[in-house]
């Protein structure tokens, strides 16, 4: 896990990583603080050669790494640091199925070989209206983007599938479930109707709030990949 500068000689991480920042820094895009983190030079960034076991190991490693410095944090600073992780574009004419398939593989391989077990305060049940996605003891939120969204403009990153996460309880604090948080997702949700040219899904929910589904918001649906029925993820029954 390390920062990237322009002068990387690895020419599709520059590339990677110039189109992410490109896009992000776009007047509209809808979340203002990957906006704040990218000016200040706070996100982390991971590059993966490919999805396969060898590369996913580091992305867990990557991982452990991200949730100590976070952890570490202190004050509005830990508010702004998400991990990014950028594949390599895959040579082959992937549609958005596909990619969300590979997305959803990838968290479960962080599930399968997850040494701390799931949180007890969390239920292992992703249709329940308290669940997320944990990590070594810690509830965090990712969604995943590709460029095979046309529909979604706000989760076309660039030519490489990224992956955005997060510590599940910052966005408690700045889009909690409280008047303060509504008026952040209202300004946020109005941004992304502007950026994709369209209202936002049905899908982008509030947690805590008893209608919402928390996995259903890590893939964007679009009218060719539409979103799953139920939570694709297997997970194991392991508590502490």
């Amino acid at each position: 896990m390390r920062r990237i500068s322009a002068r990387s000689p690895d020419n599709w991480r520059s590339d990677a990583f110039f189109e992410i920042t490109r896009t992000i820094g776009q007047e509209h895009f809808p979340c203002p603080f990957a906006q704040k983190s990218l000016q200040v030079g706070s996100q982390w960034f991971v590059f993966l050669e490919s999805l396969e076991p060898s590369e996913l190991a580091r992305l867990r490693l990557a991982l452990l790494d991200y949730l100590h410095v976070t952890l570490s944090a202190t004050g509005k600073h830990r508010l702004l640091l998400p991990l990014v992780v950028l594949v390599r574009p895959d040579p082959s004419d992937c549609d958005l199925h596909e990619y969300h398939r590979r997305g959803w593989s990838v968290l479960q391989y962080l599930h399968d070989h997850d040494d701390v077990p799931w949180p007890q305060e969390v239920p292992l049940e992703p249709e329940h209206y308290l669940w997320s996605f944990c990590f070594s003891g810690i509830q965090i939120f990712i969604n995943f983007s590709s460029p095979a969204h046309v529909e979604r403009r706000s989760r076309n990153l660039g030519s490489a599938m990224a992956f955005v996460i997060n510590m599940r309880k910052n966005f408690d604090v700045v889009a909690g479930n409280n008047p303060e948080g509504a008026a952040v997702r209202r300004k946020v949700r109005g941004r992304v109707a502007l950026f994709d040219g369209q209202p936002h899904g049905d899908d982008l929910g509030t947690y805590g709030d008893e209608a919402n589904r928390e996995w259903r918001q890590y893939a964007a649906a679009e009218s060719t990949a539409p979103i799953p029925s139920r939570c694709p993820l297997h997970l194991a029954s392991k508590r502490t």
